[in-house]
This record gives C-alpha cells, structure tokens and sequence, in this order.
C-alpha cells in the first residue's frame, strides 16, 4: 500500500480510505478478505484511532468493506451491475452476468391492490392482482426483495413457479410480450423488516426500484424492489443534447 503525504492539504482519514479502496479496486485485498486492525492500521501509518475511524467509516458508507461485529473489517463482495436501458428480468441479468444467483418465493395470491398501484396498472375499483412477493439471491445471499403486482385479468395462475425470471413466464407460457417499462431509482432506509430480510442494520441505505412494465400501451406489471446498496448499481451512458434550446 501506498504512504501517506502529510504535507498534502488533503485530511488524513481521506488519504487512508483511498489508499484501502485503491488497493480493493486493484485486487490487492480481495472480497472476503480482512482488512488490517483499527490497532494495525494506526501503527502503520502513524496516525490516530479517530483518524483510522473516519476512514473505515467512509469506506463502509461507500461499499467497500463491510464491518462484522466481533470479527473486524472485510472487503465487500462485488456490486452487481446493471446497465441502462436494457430491460431485463433479475434473473436474466444474473443469467448474463454470469452469476449465481436464486429466488425464494415468500407468497402468491390474489388481493385488492393499494389504491396507489391500481392506479398505476388503470384498474377498476374492484379489480384484483397477483401479488407475488420473493426474495432473490446471489451466491446463498440476499440481494434484494422484489413485490410485484400482476393484473388478475391477465390469467397468471397463482400456482405458477416463480422462482425463474417473470418475464420469460408472461412472454413464452401467456403469450404477453414485454415491450418497454417506466421507472424510478431512488434511495430509502432500511426499515425492521427489510433490515431482517436482507441481513443489514435497521436504516442502513438500500436502493429502490419503482417499476411500471408494459406490454404495448398495456401496464402489465408493478413492480417494487429494494436492494442492498452495498453490492447492487445502475450504469447508463449519457449523450448531450446538441440541439438543446
């Protein structure tokens, strides 16, 4: 690892959690790894335990280590990437990546959506959706927990393996092509049961997905997913405008 330049206008605790990260990004410390002691890292770089604090905060606020208690510091697993605009199911983009990957199926049943999302899917006030609730998995671990809601009208038997990708199912077994989608991407803190479900701290920040899937004009899915912002990104390529007003 590199040394620290105390002559540098830069704060120290900064320099040591950029010296950790490059050495993370450059495979020096591999995911799964521990990092050097609190006690360690203070000898070795002749710094304060506050200094040494702040800079292993930082790095667990941006994803590259992770704490266990009574254990240490280690480096975090990989994010997993997906790549705008492509529309893909989860497993698909798992599929793609390469990666192992499973679901647990938590439910599957017929309910009286919110108002909010029959609205979203142009329901009536009495229509019903599929409301299927899983949990997908990377490498045994949970990644994210998806809720979508499927209009009852489409004929989606409840009964169904939900395990695989969704859209494979509406598209090869319902004949219901998957066209495009509307969504937002934003951020939101864990509550007391997603904390439980995705093994992280109650607050601690994941990622939101709000999607609307359509097939033609037609929505034919609601669906929303939260994932562990840890080990899960979105990357899209922007182009300017040249003929912006």
């Amino acid at each position: 690892m590199n040394q620290l330049n105390r002559a540098a206008p830069i704060p120290l605790y900064y320099q040591l959690k950029e010296i950790i990260r490059q050495a993370i990004e450059e495979g020096e410390l591999k995911p799964g790894s521990p990092i050097m002691t609190e006690e360690e890292l203070q000898a070795r770089y002749e710094v304060s335990r506050t200094t040494v604090r702040q800079a292993i905060g930082a790095l667990v606020a941006e994803g590259f280590v992770r704490r266990e208690r009574g254990r240490g510091t280690f480096v975090s697993e990989p994010k997993h990437r997906e790549v705008l605009p492509r529309l893909m199911s989860f497993s698909e983009e798992m599929t793609a990546a390469g990666v192992r990957h499973g679901t647990r199926v938590l439910e599957a049943r017929l309910a009286a959506p919110p108002k909010a999302i029959a609205a979203r899917l142009n329901l009536g006030p009495d229509e019903q959706t599929l409301v299927v609730k899983r949990i997908r998995l990377v490498d045994d671990q949970p990644l994210s927990i998806m809720v979508s809601h499927i209009p009852a009208s489409l004929g989606v038997n409840p009964a169904e393996d939900f395990s695989g990708s969704l859209y494979r199912l509406l598209e090869e077994k319902y004949g219901i092509m998957i066209t495009e989608a509307e969504q937002q991407i934003g951020a939101v803190a864990a509550d007391a049961y997603a904390a439980k479900v995705l093994n992280v701290k109650e607050g601690y920040p994941l990622l939101y997905i709000d999607r609307v899937t359509f097939s033609g004009d037609r929505p034919i899915e609601h669906v929303r997913c939260l994932y562990r912002a840890d080990r899960y990104e979105y990357s899209t390529r922007l182009r300017r405008d040249r003929n912006r007003g």
